[in-house]
């Protein structure tokens, strides 16, 4: 699987991998991440979930900017 870092980019949280990033943590969680935690941690891509607007529920369907997308599951380590 993908291994990468995690580190401050702009005050978000990045996942690194090759020195591209693969995600970032949004804003709320990258603060409280960094409030809280060291940064010297390390991550790895264990996953990757796929979603259909479809497998959402009819009043959630009209709320997705996009018909299908991807959630990665990532095991963190400090």
């Amino acid at each position: 699987m993908t291994s990468g870092r995690l580190l401050p980019s702009s005050a978000l949280i990045e996942f690194l991998n090759q020195d591209q990033p693969v995600i970032s943590l949004s804003r709320q969680k990258s603060q409280d991440w960094l409030q809280s935690r060291t940064i010297k941690s390390q991550g790895r891509i264990i996953a990757m979930v796929k979603r259909l607007r479809q497998d959402s529920e009819d009043k959630y369907q009209n709320s997705h900017k996009c018909e299908e997308w991807e959630i990665p599951v990532i095991e963190v380590t400090y």
